[in-house]
């Protein structure tokens, strides 16, 4: 029996499709300065500011191995990385349209 992360193979199909959009899909919807207040969501961030605020512990838990995949997708040339919640159907739109309205855009600078 193999358990296999779907993030990790979400990422290696987009790699051989030169995708230049990746949604990761939770529940939580965002990367945010304070996971308890949904007003210090960040509406993108640069790949600089994302490994800041993972060495700073803005960014904590599962959340980490997923932007950390972000950045290795942004080095590889991919343009940008999307965040938002599993439940906002409207975040799906909104991020195919560049808007930072829901989640969490991540771009390279």
């Amino acid at each position: 029996m193999f358990n296999i992360n779907a993030d990790t193979t979400v990422i290696q199909i987009a790699k051989q499709m030169s995708a230049q959009l990746l949604i990761f899909v939770t529940g939580i919807g965002g990367i945010y300065r304070d996971i308890t207040n949904p007003q210090s969501r960040f509406g993108h961030l640069d790949a600089p500011e994302a490994r800041a605020h993972i060495d700073s512990g803005i960014i904590v838990g599962g959340m980490i191995p997923k932007v950390e995949e972000a950045l290795s997708l942004l080095e590889a040339g991919m343009g940008t990385i999307a965040i938002v919640d599993a439940n906002d159907s409207l975040a799906f739109i909104s991020i195919a349209r560049g808007k930072t309205d829901y989640g969490t855009l991540i771009r390279n600078t």
